[in-house]
């Protein structure tokens, strides 16, 4: 299991490139890369939800998995910022990061579709960051959804297992510290 104890962010390297391109292009490669090495690096979106996916925050509990990931990214239109600690004595407050599944037309069970309609609303609803991904296998596009929510006592904070794309999963739910 990971401790989340170091972290930097991504963000795009100019500002007038468009971030949702980058930030979806980054967290492909990134999805690739967390595959070969699982429950190594958690992700976390600082600036939800004042401007959707301005910054990718990752986790990991070394500063050198950090320095190797950011080698392996270096060819992306991304800046890093120095990477930092999470205080010993933090106290502050927590964030969980799911992904939030929407069915494909081919697994909806409902014969009227209502399902896939009903969690494509909520997402909407909720303004949900998502991402456009790729699919190695297939290569069929979709988005990935990302459920946010608070988790004030940090109570899910003490270890994390992520999956591929760094975020949390029913099975092993844990959360971040939102640090400014």
């Amino acid at each position: 299991m990971m401790r989340p104890k170091a972290f930097f962010d991504v963000a795009p390297e100019e500002r007038r490139e468009k971030l949702m391109r980058v930030a979806s292009r980054a967290l492909r490669e990134m999805h690739g890369i967390f595959r070969e090495t699982p429950g190594q690096y958690a992700l976390a979106l600082p600036d939800h939800p004042r401007v959707g996916r301005g910054r990718l925050r990752i986790f990991a509990e070394k500063s050198g998995d950090l320095e190797r990931l950011a080698y392996r990214l270096r060819e992306l239109p991304v800046r890093f910022s120095d990477i930092a600690n999470v205080p010993q004595d933090y106290s502050g407050p927590y964030r969980r990061y799911s992904r939030y599944r929407i069915q494909s037309r081919k697994q909806e069970r409902d014969y009227k579709g209502t399902l896939r309609l009903r969690r494509m609303r909520e997402a909407e609803a909720e303004q949900m960051p998502w991402f456009n991904m790729r699919s190695g296998s297939t290569g069929q596009e979709f988005r990935l959804y990302v459920s946010v929510a608070d988790d004030a006592e940090g109570s899910l904070a003490d270890s994390c297992e992520p999956d591929s794309y760094g975020l949390s999963v029913a099975t092993r739910p844990f959360a971040l510290p939102l640090l400014d």
